[in-house]
């Protein structure tokens, strides 16, 4: 019988120390799975800090580019002002270069040098004719500009002939 008790005594204790290792083996599992929530809760914290900072990092990312880009245009703008003003100074110019007093002072300096004053003598007058013509064909001069250039050129007899006539068809036309 005391074997009997000694055995139950022993069943009881290997019982309670199977209780208690499940106790114990509970405890650890419990304990792990609440170290394991608080890991997963930290990780998660940083994650979300991770995506906030990409969210930031990305807002920032986005209005460079949207500064850049209007940087860009307002570049490209100032470009396109600047050469319609080139484009306005060139046409000034060019309307200027084309006036009548700028192309006769143009088309002079070209010629001055190929053209000869009128000749006194009558009998050289058809070769010198003959050069201006010469020389209207070479430079391309204008027909609205031939006569104006050859004034300077023609003898005082000549000019004034010419100043005669004009005068003449002034006073017809006026009548």
């Amino acid at each position: 019988m005391v074997l009997e008790e000694h055995r139950k005594e022993r069943e009881i204790d290997s019982e309670h120390e199977v209780q208690e290792h499940e106790r114990q083996s509970q405890y650890k599992q419990m304990k792990h799975e609440q170290e394991r929530q608080e890991h997963e809760r930290q990780r998660q914290h940083e994650i979300e800090h991770e995506q906030t900072k990409l969210e930031q990092q990305k807002f920032i990312c986005e209005q460079n580019i949207m500064v850049r880009r209007e940087i860009a245009h307002a570049q490209q703008t100032h470009r396109e002002q600047e050469a319609i003003a080139r484009e306005q100074r060139q046409a000034v110019l060019d309307q200027r270069e084309e006036s009548l007093v700028n192309r006769i002072k143009r088309y002079g300096q070209a010629v001055q040098y190929a053209l000869t004053s009128m000749p006194s003598e009558v009998g050289e007058l058809p070769s010198w004719f003959n050069i201006v013509e010469n020389v209207w064909e070479k430079f391309e001069v204008p027909d609205d500009l031939k006569a104006k250039l050859l004034m300077p050129k023609l003898t005082p007899h000549a000019k004034s002939l010419i100043m005669r006539l004009s005068l003449d068809r002034y006073i017809r036309n006026s009548s």
